[in-house]
């Protein structure tokens, strides 16, 4: 079964997805006649789900844990319901942000006298604090 997005989880009820599920086994006046009775209780469901304060709630916190991810967390998770092409301008889109992300690291750290970056620079400035102590301790081994 294809994952289903938050929404789709807190408006759609186990028998709607059996429903769903048999949708393609039963004659077509019938999948007529379930399908706009399944859009039907789902529309019916999301508006009920707004005036129900404990789901309101419940899918407030879930916007805010996603909310919490980083874009890359988000592209992830559009990539996979897009097409081949959309893919590809999420992953131009990604490959822009890496770039991005280095250009502006590459212009927060100092450079040598000479106007030359050491490697040591450019590995100092994409580490954390806690690496760049670690590191500091052990340089002096080698």
């Amino acid at each position: 079964m294809e994952e289903e997005n938050i929404l789709e989880q807190m408006i759609t009820t186990h028998q709607m997805q059996l429903l769903k599920t048999a949708l393609p086994y039963v004659n077509i006046e019938e999948q007529k006649f379930l399908s706009v009775y399944i859009k039907f209780k789902e529309f019916t469901n999301t508006f009920l789900l707004f005036q129900d304060s404990e789901q309101t709630s419940q899918l407030k916190i879930q916007a805010t844990q996603a909310n919490s991810k980083n874009m890359n967390s988000l592209l992830a998770d559009l990539k996979k319901v897009c097409t081949k092409e959309e893919t590809q301008v999420i992953d131009l889109m990604q490959n822009f942000m890496q770039i991005s992300k280095l250009y502006q690291t590459y212009q927060e750290i100092q450079p040598e006298p000479d106007g030359k970056l050491s490697p040591q620079d450019i590995l100092s400035a994409m580490l954390t604090p806690q690496q760049k102590q670690m590191f500091e301790m052990y340089k002096g081994l080698f």
